[in-house]
């Protein structure tokens, strides 16, 4: 059982909205509201993460009907500062092969991380995920389907300073392509040329 305490989390969370019960379904219709958020606590209680940081603040209308991952729909925006966000299950393959390069480059703390995202049919979309610490700044896009658990994405990390300058001739060694379960993304560098 999660408890959905607000003093558990810290921040301000804020929910309206409200459900519709005609025939066999129970329709709903809700807005969320996260201001301040303490983002490991979040993901320890939800999706029993571990070793990630930050505040998590953000807005997320969806619709849908209950026990059917397929209707939701929707939108929203979500930002995390000051974290060590590389480390959720869907980045934990990149920050290894990142660290190939240079060590301990994925475990970097992030100084802001954002994006808009819509929700189609169970789909969750986004484009341009940017992610900034005081050494890369990456961007990323794709899509996550809930209803198959299955992501398809593509990141591009960027070296900032002089580290950037010098690397800027190779920098298609740092463009990586994400697939599979979120808890088991399979990351690997994109093909030169594809």
């Amino acid at each position: 059982l999660v408890s959905l305490n607000p003093a558990v989390f810290g921040g301000v969370l804020g929910m309206s909205g409200g459900f519709a019960f005609t025939g066999r379904d129970a329709r709903f219709d809700l807005d969320f509201d996260v201001r301040a958020v303490a983002f490991d606590r979040v993901m320890r209680t939800f999706f029993q993460v571990e070793d990630v940081s930050g505040s998590l603040s953000g807005k997320v209308s969806l619709r849908g009907t209950v026990d059917r991952l397929g209707t939701l729909n929707g939108s929203g925006r979500a930002d995390i500062r000051d974290g060590n966000i590389l480390k959720i299950p869907v980045f934990g393959g990149l920050s290894a092969l990142m660290s190939v390069f240079i060590p301990n480059l994925g475990y970097a703390k992030a100084e802001n991380a954002g994006c808009d995202f819509v929700v189609e049919d169970g789909v969750v979309k986004w484009k341009d995920l940017a992610l900034k610490s005081t050494t890369f700044a990456m961007i990323c896009n794709g899509d996550y389907s809930i209803v198959r658990d299955n992501l398809d994405a593509d990141a591009r990390v960027n070296m900032r300073g002089p580290v950037g300058l010098m690397l800027f001739p190779v920098s298609k060694l740092f463009e990586y392509h994400g697939t599979g379960p979120l808890k088991n993304v399979s990351w690997g560098p994109t093909l030169l040329g594809t």
